[in-house]
């Protein structure tokens, strides 16, 4: 009896503290959007109930893309004025998109919600081309990203839209979330390991439908082949980097090679091995800069390994070129650019579903 009693003492909390609509609305106000960009935004509300009459008070914004009664996000606030005002952050948003939002105050268990209003991010801001001198400019920062030193969102193999989760359950291009049940990308030389009953479209390459860089900035935007970031690895001056301009960021600044005798040479100042020497400067040289933002399964980011932080990139490529059967053959495997502090990799490949960063280039 006493777990039952338990049990349904925890029932009520739960249901105690379901988000409806109550009849005050004075106790939250909604307030406007004072900063919005492509990917974030900030946005003001006011509480209008006192924290020393109530048990508790919690207080923020929540949004959504579609209905707020059921995949709304909280984000609360931590500090609030003396008269009751209180602004919040809000950022992973994606550009050109409506968003709905509102401001809440749960006190002694209850919620209360203001006026819901709507805003609509900008568009994605165009990178910056840059010549490294290897055929394609490069973009200056990620997808989704407005500056070099942010990793910008996580895309899985051929999807154009972040998610919260990554898995061959969520995964576009399979059925019934079966890794070898792909419906779309399934190469011909692939048939001795393949054992879906999808189509054998032969293609390796992602359509620009499918490509997230063409669908966020248009042309001449698109992901770069394996190929393509071969050529970066080979062609330019790869230095690692512990602090990106003060960001705090790792990763590799890529530089245009000032000689042919500096092309494909990768110095490491943290890998005591690597003693090759550059004559470049982050200020003075023309480069980029590509972020360790690790790679992301489930809904977990993966890559940290204690000190060393890893990069991963995705390419448009589902086969390495010159790399028969890579991966025992298998379609369900797309080839990515991997590095970390000891090492760059143009013939890495992971699975379809892992979602990584997307950096894009240009034709001209």
């Amino acid at each position: 009896m006493k777990k039952i009693t338990l049990l349904i003492c925890f029932v009520i909390t739960l249901v105690s503290c379901e988000k409806k609509q109550s009849a005050t609305l004075d106790i939250a106000e909604t307030g406007v959007v004072v900063e919005l960009g492509a990917f974030s935004a900030k946005i003001q509300g006011v509480c209008r109930q006192n924290s020393e009459k109530a048990l508790s008070v919690i207080y923020g914004i929540e949004y959504s893309e579609n209905d707020l009664n059921i995949n709304a996000i909280d984000v609360e606030a931590t500090q609030i004025s003396s008269d009751g005002k209180f602004e919040v952050y809000i950022d992973g948003l994606t550009a050109n998109t409506s968003y709905y939002y509102r401001a809440y105050v749960l006190f002694n268990k209850v919620y209360h919600f203001g006026e819901i209003k709507t805003f609509v991010t900008s568009s994605h801001p165009q990178p910056e081309k840059v010549d490294l001198g290897v055929g394609v400019k490069w973009a200056s920062c990620n997808i989704s990203a407005s500056s070099p030193e942010e990793f910008g969102k996580y895309y899985a193999w051929g999807e154009t839209q972040p998610k919260p989760f990554y898995s061959w359950g969520t995964y576009a291009w399979c059925k019934d979330g079966q890794e070898l049940q792909l419906t779309k990308y399934v190469p011909t030389d692939a048939l001795e390991y393949w054992f879906g009953d999808g189509p054998i479209d032969g293609d390796t390459v992602l359509h620009l439908d499918d490509d997230v860089a063409y669908k966020e900035l248009g042309e001449p935007w698109r992901m770069p082949t394996i190929r393509e970031f071969g050529n970066l690895v080979s062609g330019c001056f790869w230095q690692w980097c512990t602090d990106y301009k003060g960001s705090g960021v790792r990763g590799y600044i890529v530089f245009k090679a000032k000689n042919t005798e500096d092309r494909g040479k990768r110095q490491s100042p943290e890998y005591t091995e690597d003693i090759v020497i550059g004559d470049y400067s982050v200020d003075n040289d023309v480069h980029i800069f590509l972020p360790a933002a690790g790679f992301r399964w489930d809904d977990v980011t993966m890559g940290d390994k204690g000190d060393i932080v890893l990069g991963y990139y995705r390419s448009a490529s589902l086969k390495a070129v010159g790399i028969p059967n890579y991966a025992g053959g298998t379609p369900n495997y797309a080839v990515d650019m991997c590095f970390s502090v000891f090492y760059t990799d143009t013939a890495d490949y992971y699975e379809r579903c892992f979602a990584m960063p997307i950096r894009p280039v240009a034709d001209y």
